[in-house]
């Protein structure tokens, strides 16, 4: 019995130096996998869905620390945008096309990287407008 009793008492110790050891060896892989995960570089904007209308609307204002913007139409309506406050539907830069259903998420959208600037939108009705800047 008392074989029996070292040899639990044995397999217990080589548990926890296994378990012990194992720990030990991966906390420095926990550290290299922090430094190869990237971080989220963004910080969500203030209300993200706008409401565009048949006059000009503000979009987005200046931010010189934007490296992205992604914008979609989740609206049924077609959506006009400039970047620049002279918008009207026959003089924007980009037109987005409507969703097939409201927020169904596959109308139009426009990515733009390192534009700082101001964004205008306007829409023959009503449409909504997804927004998202890094």
């Amino acid at each position: 019995m008392k074989f029996w009793n070292n040899l639990l008492k044995e397999i217990g110790l080589i548990t926890n130096w296994i378990i012990k050891t194992g720990a030990e060896l991966l906390e420095p892989l926990k550290s290299i996998d922090g430094k190869l995960s990237k971080e989220e570089n963004y910080i969500a904007n203030e209300n993200p869905i706008k409401k565009i209308n048949s006059s000009v609307t503000f979009v987005l204002g200046c931010n010189e620390s934007r490296t992205k913007l992604i914008i979609q139409n989740i609206g049924l309506e077609p959506c006009y945008l400039k970047l620049d406050s002279r918008i009207s539907k026959e003089d924007f830069h980009f037109v987005l096309a409507p969703d097939t259903s409201p927020n169904y998420g596959n109308g139009g959208s426009i990515s733009l990287d390192n534009w700082h600037g101001k964004i205008y939108a306007i829409c023959e009705k009503e449409t909504k407008l997804s927004v998202l800047e890094y």
